[in-house]
């Protein structure tokens, strides 16, 4: 078996990008967000928009899910980094880190990299691991 191994850079615009879609669709069922903080990014910031920059999650108290932060947790850009190292390392996530790849090499976020797909990013970011869903 031959191993390729790529070096991607993932800039602050996608990690804003992927912050975005899990903070406004695909993490509300498990866990909340505060503490929002912003920036403006240059490609948003051309649109009149403003980018996340970082939040805390706390977890929604829910009796089925049996897990306990004891505190909230920090989703910044390194947590969706990170999120997304593990994923395309994990064999488990290997057609999600298809659609990943895709999204970030063709510059074209939200193609392959939906709700669903940012929920395991911040899941694996900032849990080491996907638990809900």
């Amino acid at each position: 078996m031959t191993t390729v191994t790529i070096n991607l850079e993932i800039s602050d615009q996608h990690c804003a990008d992927i912050m975005c879609t899990a903070l406004e669709g695909g993490i509300g069922y498990w866990a909340q967000s505060r503490n929002i903080k912003r920036c403006n990014l240059p490609e948003d910031a051309a649109h009149g928009l403003r980018s996340y920059e970082s939040c805390e999650l706390a977890e929604l108290n829910d009796d089925e899910t049996g897990w306990d932060w004891g505190k909230p947790m920090r989703l910044d850009y390194d947590a969706i980094r990170r999120g997304v190292a593990a994923i395309l390392q994990h064999k488990d996530y290997s057609r999600m880190g298809t659609g990943i790849l895709r999204d970030i090499v063709s510059d074209e976020m939200g193609c392959y990299i939906d709700a669903g797909v940012a929920d395991c990013i911040v899941q694996m970011g900032v849990l080491g691991e996907v638990r809900y869903g």
